[in-house]
């Protein structure tokens, strides 16, 4: 009788200790996830797969992680938030493509013990209810300040080819997980233990892929971890809800899909059959493309153009996977290595400003390069980024956009365009934003700043961002400026003189992308200063973003003399002339086009100007009255 009771303790004791799953098991180290211990304070959430965990519906009553056990963690240990959720989510997007933390169940708060043993078990205040089925996300909120060491890690492993986690980290300032700032999104991501949950008994299949034998047709296949001899996939176009898509029953594998749209983009899960109606769970997403139509500029594809704001649902995807390297791949934007790159033509909206979203597996890594025709100089170029600004085109136009992806880095994007903002009122040095008194605080997005010319100071070259400007009274001291843009790399410089004869001050671009830039001065009285803030680069115009501005100084401002607003020219857009109304009198006009090149300087008689020469475009004007100066934006139609 004691022995069958030693038995069945046994049994219940094993049972017990492999209710348990992990995912993600690898020995990478070097890991943001799920804490960052050489930070002061991070954030992050990684999406675990279903068919990763392929586990029946149970409680999760605790999860364990994997760090370093030779390393210290004395300054992450003490105020850790733990949330687990069910998500249809497969990846991170880009770096603002957080999982809302509200639609999440809090499951920790409090301490952890890191113990020496290289296991960091953290016992669920509330189990959650894994439903079989979905998706896991889980999140970690580290909110003790300080920091460790950079061997202060955890070890982790891929994440199914897909960017399954995203990160944020910052020595002084703590993310709050309801609003988070941009993160960094990844392929590899922490190794985590799921205790309370069991395997399914029919093996999930592994290994998806999927190969297109022709424009139409595709191969999927995938390796079964079973004995099982029949399938069923469900597939359909990318970034399909499961339970929408079409589904196959197949005995197959590889199975023949038919059908197919060229340049379409796919994915598909498969889950085994192990008869009796026990299934395993999904395996999947896996994601392929047909081969490209618009892989050439002659076959460039036509995107709409959506109002400001109203993008959203209407992406188109596309891959570059199968695209080739055309002779317009080289360009000034970008000549190392091989791109390759898709063709899309969109026409110019009302205001000459267009936004490029970008989006999807590859989304943060695409770039592009704007044409007015195929095989023609780029007029703009653009590094990574998940939005692209492009200003100062003509209404109506219709131009050639190219995306590429390095060959190393290609695959699967999303894509939609709408109208882009209006520039800044402060994007000419002569619509420079007056400051009356000190201290002046001031958050402004610069991304639709157009680089109408490169300034330089003291041989810190950098873009024709915004302005501000202000007058001293009549003592001066020292001026601080500090700058802190939203990841982009912003410099500042501070002139005196007028905006047709700058006199560089001081510059100062110590930082890199989201770096703060602080530059100090002492100021002279009853003295006019410009202050310039935009891209670091002196070479190319990049685009600009939001920042804020502080500018601080036990010093006395006075009224600056310089513009006033009510200044306007009609018809705007204009075709063969254009007038003014001004109390002043109009000494000179200066007409430059968007590269900064002067195409005409004229001293009018009256209101009138005769512009018939100009070609069809956008063009600034520079007003020289007999007291103040004006710098306008006018459309030729």
């Amino acid at each position: 009788m004691m022995r069958k009771i030693i038995l069945l303790s046994l049994s219940v004791f094993t049972g017990i200790l492999y209710a348990q799953i992990t995912v993600a098991d690898g020995t990478q180290t070097d890991h943001r996830t799920p804490i960052y211990p050489y930070y002061g304070y991070s954030y992050s959430q990684i999406i675990y797969a279903a068919s990763e965990l392929n586990a029946q519906p149970g409680n999760i009553t605790a999860i364990k992680y994997y760090y370093n056990p030779s390393a210290t963690y004395n300054n992450c240990d003490g105020d850790l938030t733990v949330w687990i959720g069910h998500t249809t989510k497969n990846e991170f997007t880009g770096s603002t493509d957080w999982i809302d933390i509200s639609t999440l169940t809090q499951v920790f708060s409090g301490s952890v013990n890191f113990d020496g043993s290289g296991e960091l078990t953290i016992t669920l205040s509330t189990p959650f209810a894994y439903d079989g089925a979905s998706n896991l996300v889980v999140a970690v909120d580290e909110n003790e300040s300080g920091y460790d060491t950079s061997s202060s890690y955890f070890y982790g492993g891929d994440l199914g080819g897909y960017e399954r986690r995203i990160y944020t980290r910052h020595d002084t300032n703590n993310p709050d997980p309801a609003s988070p700032p941009a993160g960094t999104t990844g392929y590899t991501g922490a190794k985590i233990t799921f205790i309370g949950l069991t395997q399914a008994t029919c093996a999930a299949p592994s290994g998806l892929n999927a190969q297109s034998t022709s424009n139409t047709e595709a191969q999927l296949l995938w390796t079964e971890n079973g004995t099982a001899n029949a399938w069923e996939i469900e597939w359909g176009p990318y970034g399909f809800a499961q339970g929408n898509g079409t589904v196959v029953q197949t005995t197959y594998n590889p199975h023949t899909l038919t059908g197919l749209s060229q340049g379409g983009v796919y994915e598909f899960y498969v889950r085994s059959d192990c008869g009796g109606g026990d299934y395993s769970g999904w395996a999947g997403p896996f994601a392929w493309a047909q081969p490209p139509v618009n892989d050439d500029c002659s076959q460039s594809i036509t995107l709409p153009v959506y109002q400001a704001g109203a993008g959203s649902g209407n992406e188109q995807y596309f891959s570059t996977a199968n695209a080739t390297s055309s002779s317009m791949s080289q360009t000034s934007c970008d000549n190392v290595g091989n791109n390759l790159d898709l063709f899309f033509t969109f026409t110019a909206p009302s205001n000459g400003n267009l936004k490029v979203i970008t989006n999807g597996p590859s989304g943060n890594e695409v770039e592009a390069a704007v044409y007015d025709a195929c095989n023609n100089a780029a007029l703009v170029c653009f590094d990574r980024s998940n939005e692209k600004i492009i200003t100062s085109l003509t209404p109506g136009n219709t131009y050639i956009l190219q995306i590429y992806h390095d060959d190393t880095q290609a695959g699967i994007f999303g894509i939609v365009l709408e109208e882009g903002p209006d520039a800044p009122s402060n994007d000419e040095c002569f619509n420079a934003t007056e400051i009356t008194s000190l201290p002046y605080n001031n958050t402004q997005d610069a991304s639709t700043a157009t680089n109408s010319r490169f300034v330089d100071c003291n041989g810190n070259g950098m873009n024709d961002g915004v302005w501000y400007t202000f007058v001293t009274g009549n003592t001066g001291g020292d001026i601080t400026i500090q700058v802190s843009p939203q990841n982009w790399d912003a410099e500042v410089a501070v002139y005196t003189g007028d905006c047709n004869n700058l006199s560089c001050v001081q510059a100062v671009d110590d930082g890199v992308v989201g770096a703060t830039e602080t530059l100090t001065f002492t100021s002279n009285p009853n003295t006019t200063y410009y202050v310039n803030v935009g891209s670091y680069d002196e070479f190319t115009d990049r685009q600009e973003g939001v920042y804020t501005i502080n500018i601080t100084g036990n010093v006395t401002l006075s009224g600056s003399n310089i513009k006033q607003s009510t200044f306007d020219i009609f018809p705007n857009p204009a075709q063969s002339y254009i007038s003014w109304n001004a109390s002043y009198d109009v000494k000179s006009i200066s007409i430059f086009d968007i590269s900064g090149k002067l195409i005409l300087k004229t001293s009018p008689t009256g209101n009138r100007l005769d512009i018939s020469q100009l070609h069809r475009g956008v063009y600034m004007l520079h007003f020289q009255t007999d007291k103040k100066q004006f710098t306008l934006k006018l459309m030729v139609k």
